[in-house]
């Protein structure tokens, strides 16, 4: 039906929307990886605050309290700069595909 109206959209259709396709699903499978990365490393952080607040009089008792804040930090500066990553990957997309 798309040839007999316009043979020439229907080409450029026919040759454009497999190729936008197959780039989407590329980009998806990585803000999958990308995402599932980013809320590993969240829990990973949460898991760690969890068990030295469970922990405080030890972490105290031995002074600790400034290499576990460090430790948390770190931990939470990678899951920052993975939410940006995350975030501008995702605007990129979405941005790309709304055109």
């Amino acid at each position: 039906m798309m040839f007999f109206v316009s043979p020439k959209l229907a080409t450029f259709v026919l040759t454009v929307v497999p190729s936008l396709a197959v780039i989407a699903v590329l980009y998806g499978t990585y803000l999958r990886k990308l995402t599932r990365m980013t809320q590993d490393s969240l829990a990973e952080a949460t898991q760690l605050a969890e068990e030295r607040i469970g922990n405080l009089r030890t972490v105290r008792a031995f002074g600790h309290e400034l290499s576990e804040m460090e430790k948390y930090d770190n931990k939470i500066q990678y899951v920052l700069q993975l939410a940006k990553k995350e975030a501008i990957a995702r605007a990129g997309f979405f941005g790309a595909v709304s055109i």
